[in-house]
This record gives C-alpha cells, structure tokens and sequence, in this order.
C-alpha cells in the first residue's frame, strides 16, 4: 500500500470538490453537512470534559 502526503492527498480531494457538476457537487455537499454536524457539536461543548468526549 502506498501511502500519501497530506498535500497529494488534499489536490486529490480539491480538485474534484471545485468542480460543480458530478461528483464535485457530491462531495461538496457531503464536506458541508460533515461540517456543519461537527460545528454543532462544539457548540453543545460545555466543559473540558466535554471536549474530551469529542
């Protein structure tokens, strides 16, 4: 198995993701509600135990 740099690894995924037909509109979609599900989770972080917990 060959392993990738972070920066290979990010044009892999960028490159689609800009484009709006396909699966760039795809995975746009997915990446913004993967975001906005992990942004209300840190809202509801009241504590440092909390945070622990993520």
């Amino acid at each position: 198995m060959r392993i990738m740099s972070e920066h290979r690894l990010h044009e892999q995924v960028a490159h689609p993701a800009g484009r709006r037909e396909g699966s760039g509109r795809l995975l746009q979609t997915t990446l913004d509600c993967r975001h906005a599900r992990e942004s209300r989770r840190a809202e509801a972080v009241r504590t440092g135990v909390d945070a622990q917990a993520l």
